[in-house]
């Protein structure tokens, strides 16, 4: 049996030629945008002024008293800041779109046929300084993408993890954006061939993926993913690699007549939008996100624990993903305030 893990940059070619899913959205566009300049030699983020964070796209600082546990790990993923990477990004086919939110209700735990994770609401029905989020925070590590046990679709099957902004639907609001960023982890079997390929990327959607092929991930790496927002149509994604040292930064838009509303912040494990069908999931067995923080513009920080009575703002609701034939395939538990463990289970395993 032959296992490869497929390079990032060769990603586009193998997709086209084994999945027969060229990019066409469009076809293989690379992508220009306005980096931030790149810091002095020595520059150290944590010594750093509010003002030069920004200058440099690195996230805000968070405050030491009151937000202790927030500013530790913003601080280690500071000093893992050692490498910048320029990215280099290519347009794909692919979609990590708005919650397609299921009506069965179980244990108050909500259903879903693309997210599996938590969802904190803001309370907000538009974009404003005070009840809209500005910020979301995740830490995980990349696991390791195959297919079903026993099983060879003989094509793809997709999934990501990624942080993010809006895509839920509440009272008032149809989520029609997210701001997010993440790693794409997607298996192939075919006979005797397997392989795996792994990367990072952004999106704003409406807008497709885009593509990172020049920033290294691997399973087993340690990613910390910063999600923030400076206005309703201005985005920026902060991903440090912890395991070799190396970090990007990557500024966002979305397209005309998208803006952000900010009432919701995600930690989701998705399978994704391929040419316009949801993929099959892949069997990543379990996975650990850690971390997790949100804050509102107006100071109110999020957590991942679900509220005992309701879904409040501030606190998380759990969402269960399920198949196309309405079975559970990927469900999250939460670890106290700020940690989620994900699993697989069902036709995913």
């Amino acid at each position: 049996m032959t296992t490869k893990h497929i390079a990032p940059v060769f990603a586009a070619v193998l997709f086209a030629a084994a999945a027969g899913n060229a990019q066409t959205v469009p076809e293989g566009e690379l992508l220009t945008f306005a980096a931030t300049p790149a810091p002095p030699e020595g520059f150290m983020p944590a010594a750093a002024t509010a003002f030069e964070l920004e200058y440099y796209g690195f996230p805000p600082r968070p405050d030491e008293k009151s937000q202790p546990a927030l500013y530790a790990a913003w601080l280690r993923a500071m000093q893992a800041s050692r490498q910048r990477i320029e990215p280099k990004m290519v347009q794909t086919n692919r979609f990590h779109g708005p919650a397609h939110l299921t009506t069965s209700i179980h244990d108050a735990t909500q259903t879903s046929t693309n997210w599996s994770g938590v969802v904190d609401s803001a309370g907000a029905t538009y974009f404003n300084n005070t009840g809209s989020f500005h910020i979301v925070v995740g830490e995980f590590v990349v696991p390791v993408a195959r297919q079903a046990y026993g099983v060879c679709t003989g094509g793809w099957e997709y999934s990501s993890s990624w942080t993010g902004l809006d895509g839920w639907s509440t009272s008032g609001v149809t989520a029609n954006d997210v701001l997010q960023a993440g790693v794409e982890f997607d298996a192939y079997c075919n006979g005797p061939t397997n392989l795996s390929t792994y990367y990072l990327w952004t999106e704003w959607y409406p807008k497709a993926e885009q593509q990172i092929f020049n920033f290294p991930v691997s399973p087993g790496d340690d990613l910390y993913i910063s999600v923030l927002d400076t206005d309703a149509t201005h985005g920026t994604a902060y991903v440090v690699n912890m395991t070799i040292n190396q970090y990007t930064t990557v500024s966002l838009q979305p397209k005309p007549g998208i803006s952000l509303i900010g009432n919701s912040a995600e930690w989701i494990t998705e399978r994704v939008t391929v040419n316009g069908s949801l993929s099959n999931l892949v069997n990543y067995t379990s996975e650990y996100f850690s971390n997790c923080f949100a804050d509102t513009w107006g100071g109110l920080t999020a957590a991942t624990a679900q509220s005992p009575v309701t879904f409040l703002p501030g606190n998380g609701l759990q969402l269960t993903m399920l198949d196309n034939n309405g079975n559970p395939i990927s469900f999250p538990t939460s670890l106290g305030n700020n940690a989620i463990w994900l699993q697989v289970e069902g036709s995913a395993k």
